[in-house]
């Protein structure tokens, strides 16, 4: 790798065999993609060192992609699918509009902890087409999921009645953007997962009544048990 050829990386099997090149899955090839550009970023990752990493040829691997473009296209597009159906089962887990907004927090957050700063920043300087994708999808979908959320929220009580829920649901996706923007927080001296977390929290105090207040302290309480059990 360009910035880390002198980086430690996980042990693979053993090199394959002609037979095991033939039959490599690509499903593998994304695997180990995946865990290199998320190491080490996407620019500082060459097709040569995910060939050498899988123990094949290059030519083995533009078998299943024409470059590191489509490669990364790809890999976006499964993490899209990824998301897309951990929503839906933290919205069938849910029990109320807070404890859905609670366990989004967490989602984001654990899909925050796979990435490092370098994958998000190359992603949007190198791969504008990806990053459009991935832009997309966030304000298309997950715009109407807290919209949804929210519209919930103010017909239980737990949210504020004036809610303009179709400009909050906007702000509240512009936040995640906002803090995966190396300008406004260098990977440096911010660390994603931890903005992310903070503005969430930011947004959920500004939107909840006494009873949706309530019910998040009654959430912190649990936790804080849960947390002393173990």
């Amino acid at each position: 790798m360009r910035a880390a050829r002198n980086k430690q990386v996980s042990p693979d099997p053993a090199p394959l065999r002609r037979s095991q090149m033939r039959s490599l899955p690509r499903q593998r090839v994304l695997e180990v993609a995946e865990r290199l550009f998320f190491s080490y970023g996407i620019h500082s990752v060459t097709m040569d060192d995910i060939s050498r990493e899988l123990h094949v040829s290059k030519k083995t691997l533009y078998r299943f992609f024409t470059d590191k473009s489509e490669l990364v296209d790809v890999l976006v597009e499964k993490h899209i699918k990824r998301l897309r159906h951990a929503i839906k089962q933290v919205e069938a887990a849910a029990t109320d509009p807070v404890s859905y907004f609670l366990m989004s927090m967490q989602l984001m957050a654990q899909e925050l902890q796979r990435f490092h700063a370098p994958f998000v920043y190359d992603l949007q300087k190198y791969y504008p087409r990806s990053w459009k994708r991935f832009q997309r999808f966030i304000r298309t979908e997950l715009t109407e999921v807290v919209e949804r959320n929210l519209g919930c929220g103010m017909t239980t009580g737990h949210y504020r009645s004036d809610l303009k829920s179709a400009i909050l649901s906007r702000f509240r996706i512009e936040q995640i953007f906002l803090a995966a923007n190396p300008e406004f927080f260098p990977p440096e001296q911010f660390s994603i997962e931890t903005v992310q977390l903070e503005l969430a929290r930011h947004f959920l105090h500004g939107i909840l009544t006494e009873k949706g207040r309530q019910q998040l302290r009654n959430y912190e309480r649990n936790q804080l048990k849960n947390k002393e059990k173990i």
